[in-house]
């Protein structure tokens, strides 16, 4: 369960687990994401964890917008 962050604890740390169910993606993609180092994560011994607030950053720089399209009717076809 996600519990709530405070001054005593600013950083919300996620279990692997955790971390592949708030990012709705399977745990063997995450951890693989891991092992190449393509997401950001923290090792305390063996076990991994992640902070909420740096996957959220993370997530928000893969935020991809909407491409303008035109009306045929404007170019004579869809761009």
């Amino acid at each position: 369960m996600l519990t709530e962050t405070s001054a005593d604890n600013p950083h919300q740390l996620l279990s692997l687990s955790q971390a592949a169910n708030y990012l709705k993606m399977s745990r063997s993609w995450l951890y693989h994401q891991v092992e190449v180092r393509a997401i950001p994560h923290i090792r305390l011994g063996s076990a991994i964890r992640f902070d909420l607030e740096a996957l959220h950053q993370w997530l928000e720089q893969r935020n991809v917008s909407a491409r303008v399209t035109r009306k045929p009717e404007e170019t004579g076809s869809w761009q």
